[in-house]
């Protein structure tokens, strides 16, 4: 009995509401706009280490490059604070004292051009020694930027 009369008051209570004549719609625009982005996480140094030979010493390390999908950019190393001749230069304490050195990217010399992916693109960095004599027995440093354009 009682199922009988919950019926029949929802059927009431459907039968008391207004039904719809008439719908009016309107277009709405979504819009989003994304813009060329890159981030370049600080290379760690690039260190010859403790030496006795020269000639024999390199560097490695890593430029983590990441820039929004096709997005073109240019990655590059300065040429350093002792740089002389277009060859880069590591100086000791008092810069009387000069080790010669150059730095790859990917195994170029150059700036280095890519494409963004949407994720982190490691760039491997190559030291490498360059001397075109005897080294003074000293500590030996430079200051390099390392440029990301796009």
């Amino acid at each position: 009995m009682r199922k009988i009369a919950v019926t029949a008051a929802l059927a009431a209570a459907l039968a008391a509401t207004p039904s719809l004549a008439a719908e009016k719609t309107a277009d709405m625009e979504v819009t989003l706009n994304v813009l060329n982005n890159c981030t370049l996480q600080t290379p760690a140094a690039l260190d010859f280490g403790t030496v006795t030979d020269v000639t024999t010493a390199t560097a490695s390390g890593t430029a983590t490059v990441n820039c929004t999908i096709d997005t073109a950019y240019d990655l590059s190393i300065s040429m350093g604070e002792n740089e002389s001749g277009g060859f880069r230069r590591m100086a000791n304490a008092d810069a009387t004292a000069f080790v010669p050195y150059y730095i790859e990217i990917d195994g170029s010399s150059g700036a280095l051009s890519g494409t963004g992916t949407g994720a982190d693109v490691d760039h491997s960095l190559a030291g490498v020694l360059s001397p075109s004599g005897p080294v003074a027995a000293d500590s030996y440093a430079d200051l390099v930027v390392v440029s990301l354009q796009y």
